[in-house]
């Protein structure tokens, strides 16, 4: 969870809604206002409007109320008060709240279209198992052991181990009042056993996907946490808890400190998944400082080729130059610029273009731009090519 909030990734707020959506609707159960109805469904709209896997976060919620009701009444208990004036509350804030995001505050109502066609590409998506497929055992690999040819040993059994506890904890005990907090217990741990399952169940896996269960497994380890210490404190072995939290938080925070200041872009670290490198401030650097000494300046001319338009993050760290071409390969109308930064693989076109196309005399002279390899993201390596006079502007400035 730490490591995914240094940087934007959609899941965070993906996550945050759904549990506001969650502490709301329990709210709103226990209370009955309509206030909660309100913050409930805008929520749910907000959910919406972040990403279209909010539907799978809707399913698991449905699906554990459901159990949470079955259970109520194997215990001989009604089922929660609910009022259809809230209900349509809730349901009307969800719908305003996406409509207003998705019509750019109504002023765009093909992108409220759009909202709901997109669906029809994350269906044919999320059952491939090509580029981002993976086993079903990929996220609980991540949570539990993951190693690589360097680096420590990567787990956060304890959370699974400690939520496990609190699961069973909530399903066992019996509720003992109308209004109990068991049921918000019972729910949310039923919400993140069927979240982790159904996106274990789906081929296409990303690490930061796992976010959707972690957050409530690590809500439910709290439970179990608390559900641990008391079964310690009733046998008088209160110190080897303390002692067992103590071990268990400095191991997480070590953890979270290696993932995020040391192997935060190194594949060793599960949760690295086609993460940009250190290198792409070294390459946006070395282009800015060729436009310093160009006759014109920050506008100079920058052409980027990456076949099938890979050239990300370039886009983000080049934002500053308004010349910048982006080619997905050399066609016809491709012109040298003085930088050229291309892929390996356009390497021998662009070589043609240059040397072979020219009339002898007309023939710009091209140097490396970099003196060892650089990557945009692991594998994924960028050369760089800088016109000779440009590049002795360079060496007389050092």
């Amino acid at each position: 969870m730490v490591y995914y909030s240094r940087y934007y990734i959609q899941e965070m707020l993906l996550v945050s809604f759904a549990f506001g959506m969650i502490v709301a609707g329990y709210r709103l159960i226990i209370s009955g206002r309509a206030f909660w109805a309100v913050i409930a469904g805008a929520c749910a709209g907000l959910m919406h409007a972040t990403k279209e896997t909010c539907l799978i976060s809707f399913g698991a919620a449905a699906l554990a109320f459901s159990g949470v009701l079955l259970l109520r009444r194997r215990e001989g208990r009604s089922a929660f008060p609910m009022s259809v004036r809230n209900i349509a509350v809730a349901l009307f804030s969800a719908i305003a709240v996406s409509v207003m995001f998705f019509s750019s505050f109504f002023t765009h109502w093909q992108g409220v279209a759009d909202s709901v066609l997109t669906y029809q590409t994350y269906v044919s998506r999320a059952g491939e198992s090509a580029l981002h497929g993976h086993p079903w055992y990929y996220f609980l690999q991540i949570l539990t052991w993951s190693q690589g040819d360097h680096g420590p040993l990567w787990t956060e059994v304890a959370i699974i181990g400690f939520a496990l506890l609190g699961i069973w904890s909530a399903l066992r005990g019996k509720a003992d009042s109308e209004h109990s907090a068991r049921d918000c217990w019972r729910f949310i741990g039923l919400y993140a056993l069927l979240i982790f399952v159904i996106f274990s169940a789906i081929p296409y896996k990303t690490p930061w996907l796992i976010l959707n269960a972690l957050q409530p497994l690590i809500v439910m380890a709290g439970c179990g946490l608390a559900t641990f210490l008391t079964w310690l404190s009733a046998r008088r072995k209160r110190y080897l808890g303390i002692v067992i939290i103590i071990a268990v938080f400095g191991h997480l925070t070590w953890q979270a400190y290696l993932a995020n200041f040391k192997y935060y872009d190194d594949p060793i670290n599960p949760y690295v998944y086609s993460h940009p490198t250190d290198d792409v401030n070294v390459v946006a650097r070395a282009v800015r400082d060729a436009g310093d000494r160009s006759p014109d300046g920050l506008a100079m001319p920058v052409q980027v080729v990456g076949p099938g338009d890979d050239y990300w993050p370039l886009p983000w760290y080049l934002r500053a130059l308004p010349n910048v071409g982006w080619w997905n390969a050399i066609t016809d109308d491709f012109v040298l610029a003085p930088v050229i930064l291309a892929a390996p693989e356009v390497e021998p076109t662009l070589m043609h273009r240059i040397y072979e196309e020219p009339r002898p005399g007309e023939r710009p002279l091209y140097v490396p731009l970099f003196d060892r390899p650089m990557f945009l993201r692991p594998g994924k390596e960028i050369r760089g090519y800088i016109r000779l006079d440009l590049q002795e502007k360079l060496r007389h400035k050092q």
